[in-house]
């Protein structure tokens, strides 16, 4: 084998091994937002289970993939080498896919967050699950419209209910 050969291999080894430590990470990322998400499901109407699930099942795939390309290499098994390059090139159109499809509907995106958000700073006060929500939102991540509920607070606040 030439020092070529053996200086792909170990680049190889050592960014899929780099690639496979990420996607586990990103694996444990989304079972910590699947378990702390509940502060988070009434501002965006019960979406984490989805996100987190995402988050679950790319990490997953992306350590698969990591572990692939790291031990095919290390390995030289044409075999995991082969199912590597497929798989990379069906996550290089999913990607392809996804951006445009993130283009074309990145307005109605913005425009549904503004409307819920408004929403839910006019509900503020109705519902003490979503006033908590607002409220642990704000104070444990320093959002910028905290000074905004608290002017509301002060001005339009609405007892609780319940």
């Amino acid at each position: 084998m030439g020092f070529g050969t053996n200086i792909m291999k170990s680049l190889m080894f050592i960014f899929n091994g780099i690639v496979w430590v990420l996607g586990l990470v990103l694996f444990v990322v989304g079972i910590v937002v699947l378990i702390e998400g509940e502060n988070w499901n009434d501002i965006i109407d019960n979406k984490t289970v989805p996100v987190s699930v995402l988050l679950i099942v790319v990490g997953l795939v992306i350590a698969i993939v990591g572990f692939l390309g790291c031990f095919g290499a290390m390995k030289q098994n044409t075999s995991m080498l082969l199912i590597y390059a497929v798989i990379l090139g069906v996550i290089i159109l999913v990607q392809l896919v996804a951006g445009i499809l993130a283009f074309i509907f990145s307005d109605e995106h913005k425009t549904s967050f503004r409307r819920d958000l408004r929403r839910d700073f006019y509900d503020y006060g109705l519902s003490k699950s979503l006033t908590n929500s607002i409220d642990y939102i704000q104070e444990n991540y320093k959002m910028l419209w905290y000074n905004y509920t608290q002017r509301l607070r002060q001005c339009y606040y609405r007892p609780l209910l319940g």
